[in-house]
């Protein structure tokens, strides 16, 4: 019933979240490639967190996760969880020499790339718009009431074909802010409806749009906030930014039925994985709020 999709800005290191264990082809890709090619910032066998769910169609017929991301491993152990391997933007198969050519996409700028990860459209076919906003378009097609949001921060992940569903909206990971939550007076909504509800002959089409998006804005806020004000959840969610942002998308899930909706559609990010110096080091506590933040 619901798609969160968590962006680690900057680029996350991937070798290091998940890495080749067990090889028993001619090539030991462990040591021959994985070791090899990475050496100091290469992690260790015996630190990794070996998953023994079905893999196929792999070099190597077992693979092992960061020593941080024990939930992760659970998860996929238990059917709950899996990896797209071998993925990326590339639009044709090519070779260190060719890619500049044979690819639409920098694949060495972190702009670019962070906004392709989003897009999932390397041939531009539907330009302009994200994954989750072409699922939603899909769903929406077929008669299904879908929600998007995006926790913190725009993102083109959610934007769809125009004309096709409602512009998502943005969340902070605190919750809802109360619009005017001190009106000097009472009916302070209502005059601010009213003036904005006036439609007359020589009214200008710019105008009737901004009335019309700043209606429907402060009615949006007035029912996220009902829904989320006395909200709560069985289970702490860390107190960090992901871990704030996956709890207001856990309120919002349980708040469906209310908001009147089939299916959601949330984005959240994670900061910080530009890990140019101390990879390491900064990858122990960026994964471990990641598997903190989804075991919850």
């Amino acid at each position: 019933k619901a798609i969160v999709y968590v962006m680690f800005g900057g680029g996350c290191d991937s070798f290091n979240m998940l890495v080749p264990h067990t090889c028993s082809a001619s090539t030991d890709v462990y040591t021959d490639e994985y070791l090899e090619i990475r050496q100091e910032i290469a992690l260790q066998k015996e630190d990794l967190n070996v998953l023994s769910g079905h893999i196929s169609n792999q070099v190597c017929e077992t693979f092992g996760v960061h020593p941080q991301l024990g939930s992760v491993q659970q998860l996929f152990n238990s059917g709950d969880l899996l990896f797209f391997a071998n993925t990326g933007v590339l639009t044709k198969v090519t070779d260190k020499e060719n890619y500049r050519k044979d690819t639409q996409t920098n694949l060495f700028a972190h702009n670019f790339m962070q906004r392709a990860v989003q897009r999932i459209d390397p041939l531009m076919d539907l330009d302009g718009t994200g994954v989750l906003g072409r699922i939603r378009d899909i769903l929406s097609n077929n008669g299904l009431s879908v929600g998007a949001f995006s926790i913190d921060s725009n993102s083109i992940s959610l934007i769809g074909s125009p004309g096709v569903t409602t512009t998502p909206m943005i969340l902070s990971d605190l919750g809802v802010t109360q619009f005017n939550h001190d009106p000097s007076s009472s009916d302070m909504n209502d005059a601010i409806g009213s003036l904005n509800g006036e439609t007359k002959s020589e009214s200008g089409v710019f105008g009737e749009w901004y009335s019309d998006v700043l209606v429907k804005s402060l009615s949006h806020n007035q029912l996220l906030y009902d829904t989320l004000e006395n909200r709560t959840t069985s289970i702490t969610f860390p107190d960090t930014h992901l871990g704030r942002q996956l709890g207001v998308v856990a309120k919002m899930i349980d708040s469906r039925a209310e908001r009147g909706t089939d299916a959601d559609l949330f984005y959240c990010s994670s900061g910080g994985w530009d890990t140019h110096s101390q990879l390491l080091a900064n990858q122990e506590s960026l994964f471990a709020n990641v598997d903190a933040s989804f075991k919850a």
